[in-house]
C-alpha cells in the first residue's frame, strides 16, 4: 500500500504541494509492477551509485517498487543493492546472464512482479542490457520508463535542455540538433515508445533527479511521449459537455452559462485533443488570433499537452496573443514562448509575432475582454 502522508511530505517539503493528490491517483490508478521501470547502465551507476540508491530506497519505503535494469554484473551491483537495504528500502537481484528470447522475458517479470508483490524492489542485472530492457518493457507494459543517463536530460548542440519532445513527430528534427553524447539515450526512448501499445512515458534524467523528475511537473529530465492526435473543431462539431467538464476540472471554477453562445459569435476555433484531455480555443478579435482557452485535465498535467495545444495553434494561425491572471502558475512558461508582454492590473498579456499595431490592438482587446467563469475560488 502507498503510504500517501509520507508522499505528501515529501511532496510538500519540495515545493509541490499542488501536485500531490495528482500524482498519488497517478500512482494508486496502475497495478504496483506497473509503476515504473527504471534503466541504467554501469558506467552511470559507477559514478552516482549513492544518489541512485538513496533515490531507490525512499520509494521502497513508500510502498512504491520500480523495477531496475542494469548491467553492472559485478561488485557494483551488489553494492547497489546493499545501499538500499542500508538507506531503509528493500531489494534483491535478479541476475539474468545473457538474456534471450520472450519465454526469458516472461519468466523474469513474473519473478519481477512476485518481489514488488512482497514490497520489494527487483534489480534485473543483465549483461545484454539493451535487449532485456525491449524485452522486459513488452512484458511489464510500465506506465513510465525512468532512463537514469549521466548528462541528464537532452540537449542541443548549443545546451538548451529539451524538456519535452513528441514522437515520431519530432525525432527527424531533435536527433539532427541534439548533442552527440544524447543520441543513444534519444534513440533507445524511441524504440520504447515505437514498440508500446500501451500508454508510455519515458524520462530521460539525471540520477540525483529521479525523485523530482518522478513526483513533480518541474525537473531537469526530459519528458518524452508520442504525441497526441488534435482536432481543429468548429462549434458545431466539439462536444460541449465534455469541454465544459475539460474547462471547469482545469481551472477549478465555474464556466459562465453563455460561454458557448459567446464563443461562436466570436468565430471560435477549438483545437481538442482526441480524448479530451486537453484543449485551447481560439477567437478572432478584431482580425487578431486570440487564445481564449488553454485547459489540460489535472491528471494530465506535466505531460506536454499544453506545449502540444500551443503547437497546433502557431501551425496554424502564425500569430497570436493571450493573457493570464497574475497569480497564474505557468505565467513563467508563458514568457518563454511570448514575443512579449504587457503587464496591466488584472492581466498579463502575452503575443507571439505581432507587429507593433497589432500588439497595441492586442492589449486593448485583451484588457476590456470579460471574464469568462462565473465564480472565482
Amino acid at each position: 500500500m502507498i503510504k500517501a502522508d509520507a508522499i505528501l511530505e515529501y511532496l510538500r517539503n519540495i515545493g509541490a504541494k499542488k501536485e500531490a493528490e495528482m500524482y498519488l491517483k497517478l500512482f494508486k490508478s496502475v497495478e504496483p509492477h506497473r509503476f515504473a521501470l527504471v534503466s541504467i547502465d554501469s558506467q552511470t551507476l559507477a559514478a552516482n551509485e549513492r544518489d541512485v540508491a538513496f533515490a531507490l530506497a525512499y520509494l521502497s519505503s513508500l510502498g512504491l517498487n520500480p523495477t531496475v535494469i542494469h548491467d553492472a554484473t559485478g561488485a557494483l551491483g551488489k553494492q547497489l543493492v546493499s545501499d538500499i537495504w542500508a538507506n531503509g528500502g528493500k531489494c534483491q537481484p535478479i541476475i539474468t546472464g545473457i538474456f534471450s528470447g520472450k519465454a526469458n522475458a516472461r519468466s523474469i517479470s513474473e519473478k519481477a512482479k512476485e518481489l514488488i508483490s512482497r514490497g520489494t524492489i527487483p534489480a534485473i542485472v543483465t549483461e545484454n542490457h539493451a535487449e532485456t530492457l525491449n524485452q522486459l518493457l513488452k512484458e511489464i507494459k510500465p506506465g513510465k520508463l525512468v532512463i537514469l543517463n549521466r548528462q541528464g536530460g537532452v540537449r542541443t548542440r548549443k545546451g538548451e535542455l529539451l524538456s519535452y519532445i513528441n514522437l515520431p513527430n519530432e525525432y527527424a528534427s531533435i536527433s539532427k540538433t541534439a548533442a552527440a553524447e544524447y543520441k543513444g539515450v534519444l534513440k533507445t526512448a524511441a524504440g520504447a515508445i515505437a514498440s508500446a501499445d500501451w500508454k508510455l512515458r519515458v524520462e530521460i534524467v539525471p540520477p540525483n533527479g529521479l525523485l523530482t523528475e518522478l513526483f513533480t511537473i518541474k525537473g531537469s529530465g526530459t519528458f518524452v511521449k508520442k504525441g497526441p492526435k488534435i482536432y481543429k473543431l468548429g462549434s458545431d462539431e466539439v462536444d460541449k459537455e465534455k469541454l465544459k467538464r475539460l474547462l471547469e476540472e482545469s481551472f477549478g471554477r465555474k464556466l459562465g452559462d453563455s460561454y458557448f453562445e459567446t464563443s461562436r459569435k466570436e468565430n471560435a476555433t477549438f483545437f481538442v485533443e482526441e480524448r479530451y484531455l486537453a484543449a485551447a480555443i481560439v477567437k478572432k478579435l478584431n482580425g487578431l488570433s486570440y487564445i481564449d482557452k488553454l485547459a489540460v485535465l489535472p491528471e494530465v498535467q506535466g505531460e506536454g499537452l499544453a506545449r502540444d495545444m500551443i503547437t497546433g495553434i502557431m501551425n496554424s494561425c502564425g500569430k497570436a496573443f493571450w493573457r493570464a491572471r497574475p497569480d497564474n502558475h505557468i505565467n513563467e512558461w508563458y514568457l518563454k514562448l511570448c514575443s512579449g508582454m504587457q503587464k496591466i492590473k488584472k492581466w498579463h498579456i502575452y503575443w507571439s509575432n505581432l507587429n507593433t499595431c497589432q500588439i497595441k490592438e492586442a492589449i486593448k482587446c485583451a484588457s476590456k475582454k470579460p471574464a469568462d467563469f462565473a465564480s472565482w475560488q
